[in-house]
């Protein structure tokens, strides 16, 4: 038994002491092993915390970044309203100036133009009186013959020649025409050019003291405000003109006698009016004395108001034309604008 137990216990001894070296070798190794892995933690917890600083350090430096674009853009704002509100300040100064002169000069407009009525009133009222006697004259020859129409005929004859002033009849008739140089009208203005009465021309031929005003104008009274049209406005003017013209000459009207007109409003838009009046002198090549009519027209854009304020608007541009030497204008109020003229 005891050989048993000696056998025994060194055995068991070889075996615990080989198990023993194996698990020490192992253990060593992953000893190594997890010295390596914590390393590499340590290393990454470095890097991590590397990291995380440079995180802190960009969002510090992007939040000072943010301020500063926040500071200078709210800088640049406060300057710009400062801007925007010393405009509105200039502006509104601007328009007050502009709104008292406006004033001002209109109420100095209309003392002139009052100044003027003041001035003219008996003459305007003797002119008047005449005009009343002389179309009484008139009535009373439609209805008179023989001996009796031949007095007042010369009647008419005497206060007509009274008249000194150049009178102008607006008609298309040949026959009104034919009367109204028998009454000593000293310019005709066909509206029409020409085209409505082919026996106008006639007329004019034989009366060579009388000067006819040829006016451009589409279509007729009746539709020619019904959209008008033109390929270019101022060429398609100008070749009807200078075709018309040379029609009267002719037909034995003198170049003399000849004035043009390109109908402001007669076929025109307002478009169409105001490029006329800028351009007007591209006629002149026809070689005609140029009128031009714009007086209380659609122009003025002033459908409802009173006379005497499309007057000044008319006064206005009138000088315009006036002083790049238009040769003649029509006008409804010769007062305002023949003070025009003497003060430029």
């Amino acid at each position: 038994m005891k050989k048993g137990k000696l056998f025994i216990i060194p055995f068991l001894a070889m075996a615990i002491g080989t198990l023993s070296s194996c698990t020490k070798d192992d253990i060593s190794a992953l000893q190594e092993k997890d010295n390596d892995l914590q390393s590499q933690i340590d290393d990454l917890k470095n890097e991590v915390a590397s990291l995380k600083s440079q995180i802190t350090d960009l969002k510090t430096e992007m939040a000072a970044k943010i301020q500063e674009a926040k500071d200078d853009y709210g800088a640049k704002i406060s300057d710009l309203q400062s801007q925007i509100d010393a405009d509105k300040n200039a502006l509104a100064t601007l328009t007050s100036t502009y709104n008292t002169e406006k004033a001002a000069l209109e109420a100095a407009l209309r003392a002139e133009i009052k100044a003027v009525d003041d001035k003219y009133a008996p003459e305007i009222a003797a002119l008047k009186a005449k005009d009343v006697e002389l179309q009484a004259a008139i009535d009373a020859l439609d209805d008179s013959s023989g001996a009796e129409a031949t007095g007042l005929q010369n009647q008419i004859t005497a206060n007509k020649n009274k008249i000194e002033t150049p009178i102008s009849i607006d008609t298309r008739s040949a026959k009104v025409t034919q009367e109204c140089i028998k009454l000593g009208a000293s310019i005709i203005n066909d509206v029409s050019g020409l085209d409505y009465d082919k026996n106008m021309v006639e007329i004019i031929s034989k009366n060579p003291q009388i000067k006819i005003i040829i006016q451009h104008s589409l279509g007729t009274p009746e539709n020619m405000q019904n959209s008008p049209h033109y390929e270019n406005l101022m060429d398609d003017i100008f070749k009807n003109l200078n075709a018309k013209v040379n029609y009267a000459i002719e037909n034995g009207i003198k170049k003399d006698n000849i004035i043009i007109d390109p109908g402001i409003g007669f076929g025109k838009t307002k478009e169409h009016n105001f490029e006329i009046l800028k351009r007007w002198k591209e006629l002149q090549t026809i070689g005609c004395p140029i009128l031009i009519g714009l007086s209380r027209k659609s122009i003025l854009d002033m459908q409802n108001t009173q006379n005497e304020e499309k007057d000044i608007f008319t006064l206005a541009l009138n000088s315009i034309l006036i002083n790049e030497n238009i040769d003649y204008i029509r006008v409804h109020n010769v007062k305002i604008h023949k003070k025009l003229q003497e003060l430029i």
